[in-house]
């Protein structure tokens, strides 16, 4: 267990305010407060970025409190952090939240019984293990490691800012080599390992998957009617339109557009209509998406049913059996369901995004499109920019086998 949480705070305007919280005490930290008002709120960040900065933030003041470091008072010294804290920070950055109180805390001597014989294996072993904690992906270190430069800086700026001008002179120094020496120990993103890349399921799964949430076919994977009924029609709107998690879990009745037959997409940040404490909210461009009938269709035949639970309480489209909006866990919980199947296990809602993508890209490589003119149909469908990268990473699955199957003709032309 770590030394800080994070708290969402809903606000009277609807806001949500992430806010790390002393264990200790159940009191905000001051400095990473400040910092949330004064540097990350006026930038207009997600409140989920936000959470992410704080919880990388709490890693770092766990190192602190472990090895007893007041910064203040390493500040009025000028004096802030020297080479092994940092590597410590950094190493800290690197391990599970579960793991990492543990890692921190130094284990006591173990006393060792005189004329005891160890083996060497053994004892190499269990020096190994002490060594080796586990570790998180090198993205999420970067992430972590990202944040915490940028709050050490902010620390320091706000104290040059009020000190004289040799102080002034001895921190800016050392904010530089701060910043210097995190940047080199930060990992490097690679895009080397394209085999473990994460992709869409291919036909036959998704055919298995369709199977699965059938009406007709299944019986006995959800309990109501109502639940079956809303989980086929939530597996139909991933597949079918590639639309994200918070995007579906954000959708109003309105944003379904009969006379259009299509769904809206659209952000609403810090919504003071929706009752759940994590907001779901669109990550990217607002878009409309065009539904086919038999999609239009399955959605009519929900809200019939749908109505009925809610009763006019909220206007969310997606709702529990309860009535209540769904929200991004019971989503989670849903896809679970799944992993009894082996085709399906660890299906997830991105998994599913992923797949659209690769599906349109498929479909429309077929028609005789270009790459190019691919990769515009999904910036577009998908919600990202016009000059966006991402969708290649959705579609990574597509180029291998294309790729592949390119260079078997041409292994059989050298044949011939």
């Amino acid at each position: 267990m770590m030394h800080f949480y994070v708290k969402i705070i809903r606000c009277a305007s609807g806001e949500r305010l992430p806010t790390l919280i002393d264990r200790s005490t159940g009191i905000p930290n001051f400095d990473a407060t400040l910092w949330t008002v004064s540097a990350l709120r006026p930038s207009n960040v997600a409140s989920a970025t936000i959470d992410q900065a704080l919880r990388s933030i709490a890693i770092l003041l766990t190192v602190l409190r472990t090895r007893e470091i007041d910064l203040s008072i390493r500040l009025n010294n000028s004096r802030f952090l020297d080479a092994e804290e940092i590597d410590a920070i950094v190493k800290a950055a690197g391990i599970p939240n579960v793991s990492l109180r543990d890692y921190l805390t130094p284990t006591k001597q173990k006393h060792i019984k005189p004329f005891l014989v160890h083996s060497l294996e053994s004892f190499r072993m269990s020096k190994q293990s002490e060594k080796n904690p586990a570790s998180v992906s090198p993205s999420t270190t970067s992430i972590r490691l990202f944040y915490i430069k940028q709050f050490i800086d902010w620390r320091l700026t706000s104290e040059i800012l009020k000190s004289d001008t040799t102080k002034k002179s001895e921190l800016s120094a050392l904010k530089t080599l701060i910043d210097l020496d995190l940047k080199n120990r930060s990992p490097t993103q690679t895009t080397r390992n394209n085999l473990s890349a994460r992709t869409g399921i291919n036909r036959k799964a998704q055919s298995i998957l369709i199977s699965c949430i059938n009406l007709e076919i299944n019986t006995t994977l959800w309990h109501s009617t109502f639940a079956k009924q809303r989980n086929e029609l939530i597996i139909h709107f991933f597949l079918g339109t590639g639309i994200r998690r918070s995007e579906l879990l954000g959708l109003r009745i309105q944003d379904i557009r009969p006379r259009m037959q299509e769904m809206l997409i659209l952000r609403r940040p810090d919504d003071r209509d929706d009752p759940r404490l994590v907001e779901p909210n669109a990550k990217t461009q607002d878009r409309a998406i065009p539904l086919t009938s038999e999609l239009y269709k399955l959605t009519k035949n929900y809200l019939i049913t749908r109505n009925k639970i809610v009763k006019g309480k909220h206007d969310f489209l997606i709702t529990s059996t309860s009535g209540s909006p769904l929200s991004k866990s019971e989503i989670n919980r849903i896809f679970r369901e799944f992993d009894s199947t082996p085709e399906l296990k660890g299906l997830s809602p991105h998994i599913l995004r992923h797949t659209y993508c690769e599906n349109l890209a498929e479909d429309l490589h077929a028609s005789g499109y270009s790459q190019t003119e691919i990769l515009t149909f999904l910036r577009r469908l998908g919600g990202w920019s016009d000059s966006s990268n991402t969708p290649r990473r959705y579609i990574s699955r597509f180029i291998n086998e294309t790729a592949a199957n390119a260079g078997l003709e041409l292994q059989k032309k050298i044949f011939i």
